[in-house]
């Protein structure tokens, strides 16, 4: 990856870092709005996911990036607006991340899924 695209991941992943946990902080008292706790709680996980992904060492094929665009799309499109209703620029912005670091969440998943089924096949276990 170019280095612009490194400094680019590794800066939306820690202002999703940084306001996702400022926001469960913030509003750690008072649980009852699910859906706000669910979107900062995904940006959380999202951008520790993308400041870790070369320590995470995991290597998507096409199959993988094509399971986290599907996600990202049905999630949108199913969703109808799923946290935000679309009714601005910004809460267009919020769903675009949610499902964006959904679809990344699985996509890692299904890699690392199937990369700990290769090495069970190279080296099954003894016993």
């Amino acid at each position: 990856m170019s280095a612009v695209g490194t400094a680019l991941r590794l800066v939306i992943g820690w202002i999703s870092v940084v306001v996702g946990l400022l926001n469960l902080i913030a509003d750690a008292d008072d649980l009852s709005d699910h859906t706000y706790l669910l979107f900062n709680a995904a940006l959380l996980v999202g951008g520790v996911l993308l400041v870790s992904l070369e320590g995470i060492g995991a290597r998507p094929g096409a199959g993988d990036y094509a399971t986290g665009a599907v996600v990202t799309v049905v999630g949108l499109v199913a969703g109808r607006g799923y946290p935000f209703a679309f009714r601005d620029v910004f809460s267009a912005v919020a769903d675009v991340l949610f499902w964006g670091y959904a679809g990344l969440a699985l996509m890692l998943l299904v890699t690392l899924v199937r990369r700990t089924a290769a090495r069970t096949r190279e080296h099954p276990p003894v016993g």
